[in-house]
């Protein structure tokens, strides 16, 4: 059975990995165990498992609680998952985050150079720190993974949201364009999508799941393949 552990940042980071996995492998030869780890020595199950005795592809999604502890709580860890048969390790976050903010300073926008400079100190770390870092793989969702939910168009023509409603009442199309490129927050700009249909985002459970309601395998691939968000495509490739 090949084994890997995938270290999230939050909840709604491991409801997304979750329902990804499931549907990649078609609800199929997979078992999957999801986790909290908010302190070092407290792994605690959660309510999502999906188990599967006779699957040949193991998952383990570990909620840290907090961007700024994956890296901590996989280099913590590491030696415990080895132990245990683990074939590798993933790390997700948002590269959206206070440290951003204060490395930006002004204007606040996207700034590749410091997307540059945080992706190689992590690399950095993982490779002077870890027992085996070539068996560890860090991802940056950039700037946050909501970008990858508004490079999918079918998730929102499928909730009745066309690019012409967006244009018109918020001036904004990433219809066309790379979202991860051109969004330093996009979580606000679901907020603000979602408004125009009387809907809330917050990152709460049930409204990601509802997100990923409307997303199929077809649509991941879509993704991966597509010109945008190359932030997913190093999930997908750590993944694979």
């Amino acid at each position: 059975m090949k084994k890997v552990a995938i270290f999230v940042e939050g909840h709604s980071e491991l409801i997304f990995v979750r329902e990804y996995l499931l549907k990649k492998f078609e609800y199929q030869n997979i078992d999957l165990e999801c986790r909290t780890l908010f302190s070092d020595n407290k792994l605690l199950k959660t309510d999502y498992d999906v188990p599967n005795t006779d699957a040949t592809h193991h998952f383990q999604i570990i909620n840290v609680g907090s961007d700024s502890t994956v890296i901590t709580r996989i280099l913590k860890r590491e030696h415990l998952l080895w132990n245990a048969g683990y074939d590798r390790i993933v790390g997700l976050r948002d590269m959206y985050s206070d440290e951003y903010k204060e490395a930006m300073g002004q204007p606040r926008e996207i700034k590749p150079l410091i997307n540059e400079k945080f992706i190689n100190g992590f690399n950095q770390t993982i490779k002077t720190r870890a027992i085996k870092p070539n068996n560890i793989y860090f991802c940056f969702a950039i700037m946050e993974l909501e970008a990858w939910l508004l490079g999918i168009p079918k998730l929102w023509k499928n909730k009745g949201i066309t690019r012409a409603i967006i244009l018109e009442k918020l001036n904004i199309d990433f219809f066309n364009t790379d979202p991860e490129t051109i969004f330093l927050h996009p979580t606000e700009i679901i907020k603000s999508i979602l408004a125009l249909i009387g809907e809330q985002y917050d990152k709460h459970g049930h409204e990601v799941n509802s997100f990923l309601s409307y997303i199929q395998k077809e649509d991941f691939e879509d993704l991966e393949n597509s010109q945008k968000c190359n932030s997913f495509k190093c999930f997908a490739k750590a993944i694979n």
